[in-house]
């Protein structure tokens, strides 16, 4: 994999989304034209180190008479890998009943994270997820996404990893670790929303797998019906607030009264200070849903300071890629 990044970077893009050999080589050029302008293979036991950093550092050995064009190298380079979730689960292997050594891959409420992502229609990729800075809240989310109430355990070791998936499985059925520092904060409601480094290099290894053990029914339309019915609570308490409001008559009511307080009164409207506002509003939509009360103000205050001060972060969205 290293190998083929390199060799995408050396030719002008970022990622090797894919690559491989037979047949697929053939795809993009006939075996037939290869052998009518004798084009042979040329470079052989292409190896770069993990410290290597350019294609040109890699080291490789001219082809010999071992190499047939069956073996040539072909390659899916990208700028920007676009990859969308198309399914999460949690599995592990039995034995099947047909007298063979083979294993079956089971879903069930426990097992391994398994995610499967899509690139357009046509391309798709299966593989694990790292432990790397998951939460108890992160397993709770989780569940909550694969449909169940809560986790009621979750890790990551080589002995538990292998009571449900032996690592053999994963590398004869090339399962690679896709996901790595998924970090949900605690305001976080969907799985979703946090944040993640898919689809890039990790430092790690089967035994970082995940594996989650869930229990109960997640009832998000129950939560939906009552979310609703506070909203039109909600709503009704508005509505005779604003008629107090009429009555009273006072002045500072609606929207716009936040522009009365210390940070903004009395200030001269400058680009400085309409970013700081823009930096809130985006902020404040990570709370989507969330009531505007005491504790998401001192929550917002502690974590979070000045939103107008870039922390120099880029993250991107768990599958949301």
């Amino acid at each position: 994999d290293l190998a083929a990044k390199l060799s995408c970077q050396y030719l002008g893009y970022k990622f090797a989304e894919a690559w491989g050999s037979y047949p697929e080589n053939f795809e993009f050029v006939a075996k037939s034209f290869l052998q009518e302008t004798n084009l042979p293979i040329v470079v052989d036991k292409l190896q770069c180190d993990v410290r290597t950093t350019t294609f040109t550092q890699c080291e490789v050995s001219v082809a010999d008479k071992n190499c047939n064009l069956h073996e040539s190298l072909w390659l899916r380079c990208a700028d920007e890998p676009i990859w969308n979730l198309n399914f999460a689960g949690l599995y592990y292997v039995i034995e099947r009943d047909d007298g063979s050594t083979a294993l079956e891959p089971v879903m069930g409420n426990e097992g391994l994270l398994f995610v499967s992502f899509m690139r357009g229609n046509r391309d798709g990729m299966s593989g694990t997820v790292c432990s790397n800075n998951f939460t108890d809240h992160a397993a709770n989310l989780t569940c909550h996404y694969i449909g169940y109430g809560y986790a009621e355990s979750w890790g990551s070791s080589a002995a538990q990893n292998s009571r449900y998936i032996p690592e053999s499985f994963l590398i004869e059925n090339n399962l690679k670790i896709l996901v790595d520092d998924v970090r949900c904060n605690e305001w976080t409601t969907n799985i979703t929303d946090c944040t993640a480094r898919v689809m890039e290099e990790h430092d790690c290894n089967y035994s970082s797998n995940l594996w989650l053990n869930c229990q109960g029914e997640w009832e998000e339309d129950e939560e939906e019906e009552d979310d609703e019915k506070d909203n039109d609570e909600d709503d009704e308490d508005n509505e005779d607030d604003s008629d107090d409001d009429e009555k009273e008559g006072d002045d500072e009511t609606g929207i716009w009264q936040f522009l009365r307080g210390k940070n903004f009164y009395n200030k001269v409207i400058t680009e400085e200070l309409l970013s700081k506002i823009t930096d809130c509003v985006k902020l404040l939509g990570e709370f989507k849903h969330h009531s505007i009360d005491d504790e998401l103000i001192s929550h917002l205050e502690k974590h979070h300071g000045d939103p107008g001060k870039d922390s120099g972060t880029a993250e991107r969205h768990l599958f949301k890629h």
